[in-house]
């Protein structure tokens, strides 16, 4: 070790204290550390300092405390003290003064200026002590009063050490804050970069990539969107699906590449005809689905005929090729008309789609609701009644009649609008025409379309 100046460290903060532990040895100082005011006070009693520099905040007290008993001793008042803080409070400031410190430092200076505040106050000394002649001077600060004795020397230097950390502070504080807006102008446009990288994988996720409407997965999320706020306010909704009246025939003459510009053109055609609060996505192949908000059946069936008309009156024309005259096929469903559930409308206006292209094709057709119901004499005594045929459309269901307490077996399901011709068939052998046939506006089937099985025990 060095034959430099002694100076202690009165520091609680290992790492601090080793910091400047080591910054004063490798600079010919022999520095010896205190963790707290006792430690302090038993080296200044066994060994002689150039220099005390102590921390603000200790375990035992604080600073001005040690400072206050390092002056009010006549063996130690000759050695100077400095004041080490992370604040710059001028309440600290003025309380270093009055407790006698012969200066002031923050941490985190640079190395050369802690050197150089270090070896100033050991050239310097301690403070002259104050004229006793002279009154102290009364200072307040917040509330708080403080009577200072230090010369006017000592006065000056001690506050031009404190305005000069000031000052360095704000420099550091404004550097900080640059940094911070540069930092945070970066996560702007990182937060604008992902929003919009977000944006683009939901149109992704959510769009069609040939039409630019609405995909399968969006329209159906739509539908039990717009579902449960029908049901909570009340009030109706309706579905409509359309096809494309023979597109694979379009395809296979003209190519896919025709047959992509139909499905853009007709894509087109139905998002135009329809208001701007519904909803149109492509369900699937050359079939597109439609929500109609806040519409009763008459003026979803109106919806229906409108972009039906709309999509005929309208030519695909391609470069080279001749125009062609496309039509489409349309099923209209309507809540609470034809379903108690509107998350169902899809597949009830699929079963009208396929009725209307059954019924000749570039038409529009609607179901809706009939009852059946079966009254088996007292002998027949049935267990189950089921309803079957082909009455819905394409899947031909069954549907299980429901034994009332009256005795006869009924059930509720939705029919094309054509003439509603059914059977009932016992046993497996016998036909009965039903005397009750529900007669709709139009016959649109050549045979029965559904039939009443009934098994006995």
């Amino acid at each position: 070790m060095s034959d430099g100046p002694r100076v202690l460290i009165v520091e609680d903060s290992r790492t601090q204290a080793w910091q400047l532990s080591i910054l004063l040895e490798d600079n010919g100082f022999r520095p010896e550390i205190a963790p707290d005011i006792a430690r302090a006070r038993e080296l200044l009693r066994t060994r002689r300092f150039e220099l005390v520099v102590t921390d603000l905040m200790l375990p035992d007290g604080v600073g001005f405390d040690l400072c206050r008993q390092i002056k009010s001793d006549a063996a130690l008042r000759s050695v100077p003290v400095l004041i080490l803080t992370s604040e710059t409070d001028p309440a600290n400031v003025l309380h270093g003064l009055e407790a006698g410190a012969e200066g002031y430092m923050t941490k985190g200076r640079e190395n050369d200026v802690i050197l150089a505040r270090v070896r100033e106050a050991i050239s310097r000394g301690a403070a002259d002590p104050p004229d006793k002649n002279l009154p102290p001077l009364e200072a307040g600060f917040l509330g708080d009063a403080f009577r200072i004795s230090a010369t006017r020397e000592h006065l000056v230097r001690f506050l031009l050490a404190s305005f000069e950390d000031v000052v360095h502070l704000d420099r550091l504080h404004l550097e900080d804050l640059r940094e911070l807006e540069a930092k945070n102008r970066e996560l702007t446009q990182a937060h604008a970069d992902l929003a919009a990288a977000n944006e683009r994988l939901l149109a992704l996720a959510t769009t069609d990539g040939l039409t630019g409407l609405f995909n399968h997965r969006r329209l159906q999320d739509r539908l039990h969107e717009e579902a449960r706020r029908s049901i909570r306010q009340g009030t109706p909704i309706g579905a409509i699906m359309v096809d494309i009246d023979k597109f694979k025939s379009l395809n296979d003459e003209r190519g896919h590449a025709f047959g992509d510009e139909v499905l853009r053109n007709t894509a087109r055609v139905i998002a135009d005809a329809l208001r701007e609060i519904d909803v149109v996505g492509r369900y699937g192949g050359e079939e597109f689905g439609c929500l109609i908000l806040e519409a009763a059946k008459d003026e979803v069936i109106e919806a229906g005929e409108r972009l039906r008309a709309a999509v005929e009156a309208a030519r695909v024309e391609v470069k080279g090729e001749e125009p062609v005259r496309v039509t489409v096929s349309v099923g209209c469903a309507s809540f609470p008309d034809d379903t108690d559930n509107p998350n169902g409308l899809f597949a009830i206006a699929d079963m009208a789609l396929y009725a209307a292209k059954r019924s000749g094709r570039n038409r529009v057709e609607a179901l809706a609701r009939h009852r059946f119901e079966y009254r088996p004499p007292r002998e027949e005594a049935p267990t189950s009644v089921t309803l079957c045929g082909d009455f819905n459309g394409w899947n031909r269901p069954t549907h299980p009649l429901a034994l009332q307490p009256d005795g006869s077996w009924r059930v509720e399901t939705v029919v094309p609008t054509g003439r509603l011709r059914y059977k009932y068939h016992l046993d497996g052998e016998t036909w009965i025409p039903d005397p009750a046939a529900k007669i709709f506006e139009k016959d649109i089937y050549h045979e029965p379309i559904s039939v009443v099985v009934i098994r006995r025990p």
